[in-house]
């Protein structure tokens, strides 16, 4: 994992963004996160695996969640992370995002959608 190269705090959530990246259209935005059945997550994991997508940003939910450590291969990431390839960006997490959590994130990612020109 690298250092963020683009950081930005809203409404106690902090984007992080690894690298600059560009979609092909039309492009399309995947939300996997934790439900009932974990169909979301298991869906955008998969998506992530089989398409060998790459991380490019992460979300932390800086005061609204209980202290998790997500660790994979040796490294710390954060909680919420998002995936490219081609023209598909996937949002992926395994914890459950707060409920006082849920309209502020959905109004980041719908942010950064539009700036990333998400079709």
């Amino acid at each position: 994992m690298t250092r963020p190269i683009y950081e930005e705090e809203m409404d106690g959530l902090l984007l992080m963004e690894y690298e600059e990246f560009e979609l092909k259209k039309p492009s399309f935005m995947v939300l996997g996160l934790p439900d009932t059945g974990l169909v979301g997550v298991i869906s955008s994991n998969h998506l992530v695996e089989s398409l060998n997508m790459r991380e490019v940003a992460g979300i932390d939910i800086l005061s609204m969640m209980p202290p998790v450590a997500v660790i994979s291969k040796g490294y710390v990431r954060p909680p919420i992370r998002i995936y490219v390839s081609d023209n598909i960006m996937a949002v992926s997490a395994e914890t459950p995002v707060p409920p006082q959590a849920v309209y502020p994130l959905a109004k980041l990612l719908v942010d950064y959608a539009m700036k990333k020109s998400i079709d």
